[in-house]
């Protein structure tokens, strides 16, 4: 596991530098610093939470365990040998950190060769990962099943949600931190996006856990307990969530009437959140804050989970309902001319989500694309550890090149062209909260009120960075005085009716 703020391109240069030397001369030259870091928006912020993928294994075997929450390497994993012994040792391997993988695997097999090493998660699929391992202990799906059959444990028992708290981090700064914590209640996705290891791992196949609303609200409220007030995030760490429509209305009407404010941050697919009621979904105690909303491509690709949709009448639906769209969006696909790109992230800034991320596609070995552009002669190399890096190029791009030596100067390039048409995403977020249907609905105003604090704080800087037009300086500007003036209505008619 690697923990790292994988979406900000402008720490690149000094990582670079010291992680992958070699790398460092495609982008010695690379201009990041113009934009102050103040600036900075909150699509590049962490949620710190730990080994997810852990705690939820661990929770659902019974053989006694221990889950390590720090990112590996060789002194964490001599720490845990020398103090106290293991017969197992499971690792959840994506492709960043390979190289400290490497050297832990090794040093496993060299001084404690009668502990049983087991593999699975993006790991699985490459060789390189796979020779530190037997056959049988390698895992290419559902990873409880298999770790219950490894241990000799009942395959049949029921399943149970881990109590995961951690917080959201905003702009790296430890001072502005919000509680959270994470529920998982299903695992798979049934889309199957030609770029998804999820989709290929289960066959576009989704698998709930029959647990029940009753289930899901006894593990939030446990989660309130051990956080100590009742208003936190709840992040939904599934590939796609919500798909059981009859059961996540059982949830949030569970927790109609109560007092406290569950906000979800929620990978959602459009087609699946555009099926609900929201009326009856954001009329509770729990509702939905952030849907993270893969859009993936406007023009050059079709994807089931936005076909037949209008997209942006859709967006702005679940504005109205107080739901801010953390919309992901991906370059970098076989065949795009640069003429496409443009014409792919003008049409993400028409969609105007709430946040917009920008991706680069990195392939992985047992995808869909990666299979077509290892057939197509494309990839040359697996470039692991390297490989998964934020602005990385794993393939021969015709338009961008590979490695680093066009596309994070070109995707800097577009945060800014994007988030300077669009508006910081605080500003948007206030917006969301301000014109949504009822606002009796908002987040509680200390929240918001910090919120808008923290953009005050920068608006004028904000002008001054992206607006170079009298024009757009005063949209800006009326958007922000119009906003502010909205937000401290509300937060008088709250605090008067209080």
């Amino acid at each position: 596991m690697v923990e790292e703020d994988f979406y900000n391109l402008r720490n690149i240069k000094e990582d670079i530098r010291q992680e992958y030397p070699e790398y460092y001369p495609q982008i010695e030259s690379l201009p990041i610093n113009e934009r102050p870091s103040e600036l900075d928006s909150i699509a590049i912020s962490p949620l710190r939470v730990g080994n997810v993928s852990g705690r939820w294994l661990a929770a659902n075997i019974s053989t006694p365990s221990k889950v390590v929450d720090k990112p590996m390497t060789l002194d964490v994993l001599r720490a845990e040998l020398e103090a106290d012994e293991y017969t197992h040792i499971c690792v959840t391997a994506f492709l960043d950190g390979y190289r400290d993988f490497e050297i832990c695997m090794r040093y496993l097999m060299e001084n404690y060769p009668n502990i049983t090493r087991a593999l699975g998660n993006a790991g699985a699929q490459y060789e390189q990962f796979r020779r530190f391992f037997d056959e049988e202990n390698i895992c290419y799906g559902d990873g409880v099943p298999f770790l219950r059959e490894m241990l000799g444990e009942p395959l049949d028992r029921e399943y149970r949600i881990p109590m995961i708290i951690g917080h959201i981090q905003l702009l790296g700064s430890d001072d502005w931190l919000f509680p959270a914590g994470v529920l998982t209640t299903a695992i798979g996705c049934p889309h199957r996006c030609d770029f998804c290891l999820t989709s290929a791992m289960f066959q576009g196949t989704y698998n709930g856990y029959d647990f029940t609303a009753q289930d899901i609200y006894d593990a939030i409220k446990a989660m309130e307990k051990e956080i100590g007030f009742n208003e936190f995030f709840v992040f939904v760490a599934e590939s796609n969530a919500l798909i059981d429509k009859r059961l996540w209305y059982e949830v949030f009407d569970l927790f109609r009437g109560e007092e406290g404010r569950y906000g979800l941050i929620a990978p959602v697919s459009l087609d699946v959140l555009d099926g609900y009621d929201l009326d009856r979904l954001q009329g509770s105690a729990m509702r939905i804050d952030i849907a993270n909303i893969g859009l993936e491509s406007i023009n050059s690709r079709e994807y089931s989970k936005l076909s037949n949709k209008k997209v942006k009448e859709t967006l702005e639906k679940f504005e109205r309902y107080g739901i801010s769209v953390w919309g992901t969006f991906l370059i970098g696909y076989p065949g795009q001319s640069l003429e496409d790109i443009r014409e792919e992230v003008d049409g993400l800034i028409e969609l105007n989500p709430t946040m917009p991320a920008l991706l680069n596609l990195r392939p992985i070995k047992g995808t869909q694309i990666y299979d077509e552009l290892s057939k197509d002669g494309k990839i040359k190399s697996d470039y692991l550890d390297i490989g998964y890096r934020f602005g990385f190029m794993t393939y021969e791009h015709d338009s961008i090149g590979k490695e680093f030596t066009q596309l994070p100067r070109m995707m800097l390039e577009m945060y800014d062209y994007i988030e300077g048409r669009t508006g910081h995403p605080f500003l948007r977020i206030l917006e969301v909260q301000a014109y949504q249907k009822d606002t009796n609905n908002i987040r509680s105003h200390e929240q918001i009120e910090f919120l808008l604090n923290m953009y005050s704080s920068i608006h004028q800087r904000w002008v001054d960075y992206f607006c170079h037009d009298k024009g757009s300086r005063d949209e800006f500007n009326s958007r922000f005085e119009t906003v502010k003036g909205k937000m401290e209505t509300i937060f008088r008619e709250k605090r008067a009716g209080q």
